[in-house]
């Protein structure tokens, strides 16, 4: 006979390697996303980009790895897509990581506008997997280990890929993609690719996620504004940051460590405000 204390504490193991397993995920989801700005210095040269060009990218790899978020996440609401959860992340390595071997510009454009897709797969289909993977107790720290993880993974990207890329050629970014595949090896045999993506009420695919209701809630839209201001001030500062240290005097390296102290103090930021929000409750 099993004890119900030891079964417990086994179907929290389990939840918390899902919610850990996801939550990598992102971590290398938004490292791949973050390749392209130290890449472009590099790319610049070897294909005689213009500045038009370079910022012509950036917007591509934005449009396509934002903008598209919510559309994929109203399709996974009402379809079951977590077996893209094998894919995205390989493919978007994939992707980003042929640039060393890119030697014309529309095949560039091609590869960073599929990497941003896959990058966009991610968030919502971590994001739907997570609040069924996640312990209901313990969402709020599970949702902030999810986000933790993205910041961390951004965070480090230009440093480790500015290393890479001083030790070794553009031609060997593909041994980049490794950690991809090993993650995705691990989705498939835990058991979170068993999960459902779509919305469920009592076990029946909810009808209340229509597009044009969740516009209408008044609740949804003041939240997003929220998180709009806060993105706006976020993204102001860890664009302009290494600018205004350069332009007092320091050099690339200090700039690249202090905007990387910067994202890892939004992780962890993060863990604190979702370990907060477990223990006092979200408004408070």
């Amino acid at each position: 006979m099993i004890h119900p204390i030891s079964n417990n504490a086994a179907v929290v193991s389990r939840h918390t390697y899902h919610t850990l397993l996801l939550a990598s995920g992102h971590l290398l989801n938004d490292f791949y996303c973050n390749f392209l700005p130290i890449l472009l210095p590099l790319l610049t040269l070897r294909l005689d980009l213009s500045l038009t060009m370079s910022g012509l990218l950036v917007m591509l790899l934005s449009a396509t790895a934002n903008v598209l978020q919510p559309f994929l996440g109203y399709l996974m609401d009402k379809y079951n897509l977590n077996r893209l959860l094998l894919l995205a992340i390989p493919f978007g390595a994939v992707c980003i990581c042929s640039a060393g071997y890119i030697k014309n510009t529309p095949m560039l454009f091609l590869a960073v506008g599929l990497s941003g897709i896959a990058t966009a797969i991610y968030h919502p289909l971590g994001s739907s997997l997570l609040s069924k993977a996640a312990v209901p107790e313990r969402l709020g720290l599970s949702l902030s280990l999810f986000v933790a993880g993205g910041n961390i993974g951004f965070a480090l990207a230009p440093l480790a890929l500015v290393w890479f890329t001083m030790s070794y050629s553009l031609e060997a970014l593909p041994l980049l993609i490794l950690p991809a595949l090993f993650l995705s090896l691990l989705y498939y045999q835990s058991n979170l690719c068993q999960l459902s993506t779509t919305a469920t009420i009592s076990g029946r695919v909810s009808d209340r996620h229509s597009l044009p209701q969740l516009l209408k809630n008044p609740a949804l839209l003041k939240l997003n504004a929220a998180m709009g201001l806060r993105a706006w001030t976020h993204v102001a500062l860890s664009t302009l940051l290494p600018l205004l240290l350069i332009s007092r005097g320091n050099d690339s390296v200090i700039a690249g460590i202090m905007l990387t102290i910067f994202l890892i103090g939004a992780a962890l930021g993060g863990l604190i405000g979702g370990f907060c929000s477990d223990r006092f409750g979200n408004k408070r």
